[in-house]
């Protein structure tokens, strides 16, 4: 019997191809030459058919969205890291002048497919205290139901904040139309880069939100028995291509 030969094709659901190393630049000098071309080249030799690129800040949405017009197959987020909390809180004309831009940015650019990289990040205090980070998620979510899209989550360490800041916004963000199975409740969002318990995971899916696996979510085997108890209609795929992913996933390299 003959065997397919044909390639799997995936999604790329976190993809930093906006980092300076797909220049040639690393820490602000330059290494070799501008190679980005081939590292999505090899990506769709491999069967990756689309790329969501993430844009963590308000700055550097402008640049993300330039590298969507690379592939018709390329999309974006649009948002404020939890590390980059700061960012929104000092923002020339306040948080909510932060927000505004960033709303007519998404209402402006149809590649921007997600608001994120948002939520909370209690292992990286040092970037923005918990009560910022909080203040930044929160506003992003409000603009979320105002612009009707998914969202693109970031929970490290703050689970419970996560969750209770998160739900009182589920019903407005929920596109019931969207529903698809019966057991996911209209398109929310996505965790991504998921390395918590099975607890938070069953307390995750509850709420109806998509579950993004990479080489983070799989160092332990902890992490991988977690991660076998998400329903295959549950799991979005990322790398984030870093160049340091299998640092990250000794268990498998992604």
């Amino acid at each position: 019997m003959a065997t397919s030969s044909a390639v799997p094709r995936y999604v790329e659901i976190a993809v930093n191809l906006g980092d300076p190393m797909f220049r040639g630049e690393y820490h602000g000098k330059k290494k070799h030459e501008d190679d980005l071309e081939q590292v999505i080249h090899r990506a769709e030799q491999a069967g990756v058919a689309a790329q969501v690129i993430t844009a963590g800040t308000l700055a550097e949405l402008p640049s993300v969205l330039q590298l969507t017009g690379l592939r018709p197959s390329f999309f974006c987020t649009a948002g404020c890291h939890p590390t980059h909390s700061t960012d929104m809180e000092n923002f020339d004309g306040g948080p909510q002048a932060y927000v505004s831009q960033l709303q007519q940015m998404i209402q402006a650019h149809k590649r921007i497919v997600a608001v994120g990289e948002c939520g909370l990040d209690y292992d990286r205090l040092h970037f923005a205290p918990k009560d910022v980070q909080r203040r930044c998620f929160e506003r992003q979510l409000q603009m979320a139901t105002e612009v009707r899209l998914p969202l693109f989550l970031h929970s490290r360490a703050a689970h419970r904040d996560f969750v209770d800041i998160l739900q009182p916004y589920l019903h407005s963000l929920r596109h019931s139309d969207e529903a698809v199975h019966s057991d996911s409740p209209g398109s929310v969002g996505v965790v991504h880069s998921f390395t918590g318990t099975a607890e938070e995971l069953k307390e995750l899916l509850d709420l109806g939100l998509y579950i993004g696996v990479n080489g983070c979510s799989l160092k332990t085997q902890e992490n991988l028995e977690v991660v076998k108890q998400i329903p295959l209609h549950r799991i979005m795929l990322e790398t984030g291509a870093w160049s340091y992913v299998t640092l990250d996933a000794p268990w498998s390299l992604l």
